[in-house]
């Protein structure tokens, strides 16, 4: 029953949140139905000026400079418990608070802000040793 369980909740969550936290969902009993109402924290951010940045490179050079960017982004939001929405060319829109029960969910979602911010800090310092322009970050 339980192995069933896990299955299900990968494949509707997998592609969404941390393995680890599909793990947490399994042993948490909750029941995660669709369409439920719940209190929750949202974020958007975007990288500011990047169709502009995007138009001026390669687009290899775009697929890499994404890469390298939104992973550290998204996993700065997994480590504060937070779950990816969607990716919306260099914006991402996440939520806390689901699928798991987060009592503290805007302090996790704040946490998960700061920490993209250093992120980006460590991208920017990458780039700057590489020659290439540093990004900013507006999210709200």
């Amino acid at each position: 029953m339980r192995h069933s369980k896990k299955r299900w909740v990968a494949e509707r969550f997998g592609q969404y949140i941390p393995r680890q936290l599909v793990e947490n969902m399994v042993v948490s009993g909750e029941s995660f139905g669709l369409g439920e109402e719940r209190e929750l924290t949202v974020l958007f951010s975007d990288i500011r000026g990047f169709t502009a940045f995007s138009e001026s490179i390669p687009p290899s050079e775009l697929t890499e400079i994404m890469n390298r960017l939104l992973t550290p982004l998204t996993g700065a939001i997994h480590q504060h418990h937070g779950t990816i929405d969607k990716y919306m060319g260099d914006a991402i829109m996440a939520f806390w608070g689901a699928p798991l029960h987060d009592e503290q969910h805007a302090d996790h979602a704040l946490e998960g802000a700061f920490a993209m911010l250093d992120a980006l800090d460590g991208i920017n310092n990458e780039f700057a040793a590489e020659g290439k322009p540093a990004l900013t970050m507006g999210w709200g």
